[in-house]
């Protein structure tokens, strides 16, 4: 039975042996080490608590904690150069998904101007929040290599300029990278305030707004 990973499809038959557990088809008893290994960290997964776990397999608390260490062992990973790249490669890749959805909402045409203003800061805030934690961990060069970074190689050698952006954003980039700590928070907090101001203005139009007939 598969269980070295809880999204792996190979898994099913893990599933499958819960449900039968749950529905008093299945003495859980009869498990074998690996079985219940397996099962242990599929419910893990699914943020059950140990006691329940054990509850649930019909073991003792101290078992399932055994085998929850046995699990954490064998899940370990030795922190090597390759595994930041590809970590931080997964965390630029999902904040630019996420950056991008931002950017098409303030674009669609149905949106209202709030939605639209509160997309592009949300996508300012992603971007924002991407370059304070790579900066945080020590993955951001010296202010002088920063046109560097388009080139860096994040994910793999085969993968080029996860970090282009278009002329826009990449003159954003070049203004925040000559920021102070002090100078971005004064900017975060200006873009809050003509937030506030713009909903206050709209909301004062819509009251004044004669009604519709």
């Amino acid at each position: 039975m598969a269980y070295n990973n809880p999204n792996n499809t190979d898994n099913i038959l893990v599933f499958e042996t819960l449900q039968k557990i749950k529905n008093g088809l299945l003495d859980p008893r009869t498990l074998s080490k690996s079985e219940r290994l397996a099962c242990v960290e599929v419910l893990l997964f699914e943020g059950h608590h140990h006691s329940l776990i054990a509850s649930l397999l019909k073991k003792c608390d101290r078992t399932i904690g055994r085998d929850i260490v046995e699990i954490r062992k064998r899940n370990a990973l030795k922190a090597t150069p390759e595994l930041t790249q590809i970590l931080i490669g997964e965390f630029i890749a999902n904040a630019r998904n996420q950056y991008s959805r931002f950017k098409q909402i303030a674009r669609e045409g149905n949106a209202s101007i709030r939605e639209k203003i509160q997309a592009e800061f949300s996508a300012w805030r992603v971007y924002y929040d991407m370059i304070d934690k790579l900066h945080s961990v020590g993955f951001i060069l010296p202010a002088h290599c920063q046109e560097d970074i388009a080139n860096l190689d994040f994910q793999n050698k085969n993968q080029k300029n996860l970090l282009v952006m278009s002329k826009k954003d990449e003159e954003l980039k070049r203004q925040y990278s000559a920021l102070t700590p002090m100078d971005r928070e004064r900017l975060m907090e200006k873009l809050r305030k003509e937030i506030v101001n713009i909903d206050e203005e709209m909301a004062k139009e819509e009251q004044e707004e004669p009604p519709k007939e």
